[in-house]
């Protein structure tokens, strides 16, 4: 009944201060230890893990990484194309850093938790099983599964 809530424009406003959130996020972990009986003061990532739920930050970067993969393959309209730049495929040289998109410089935090810097940073510190995904079911479960073992560790 909560994860509604919490992910709905999650993309637009879960970019917000950590301050800004922290109170949602304090809620959230009292509610997933509610929701398994769990002891108020056990801790919430193994129960975030045995829930297969995602922890507010992770709900953000999980819809982050669903818009870049719709970029890739062009499944966005043209209007939300313009947010992220994809990187020529033509270089004349291989460098460091690959990247399929472009990843543009900020001076601000602000700016450095927009859609067009921080999602290209996503999608490149993501593991190569989730790059290489070329199905939008099959990239939403290998997310959530590779958010969950996250938790475990």
């Amino acid at each position: 009944m909560i994860y509604p809530y919490l992910a709905y424009c999650n993309i637009i406003w879960g970019s917000a201060s950590a301050v800004s959130l922290n109170r949602l996020v304090v809620l959230q972990n009292r509610a997933v230890r509610l929701v398994t009986r769990a002891n108020f003061r056990s801790s919430s990532n193994p129960l975030f893990a045995r829930s297969k739920l995602l922890k507010l930050c992770d709900i953000m970067k999980f819809q982050t990484a669903q818009f870049m993969f719709k970029v890739k393959f062009n499944l966005l309209p043209l209007s939300c194309m313009r947010y992220v730049t994809v990187s020529d495929s033509k270089r004349a040289h291989d460098t460091r850093q690959n990247s399929y998109f472009v990843i543009e410089g900020c001076r601000t935090v602000i700016r450095e938790n927009s859609i067009n810097v921080f999602g290209p940073r996503l999608w490149d510190s993501l593991p190569d099983e989730v790059n290489f995904v070329v199905n939008l079911i099959s990239l939403k479960r290998t997310l959530l599964e590779f958010f969950c073992n996250s938790y475990l560790q």
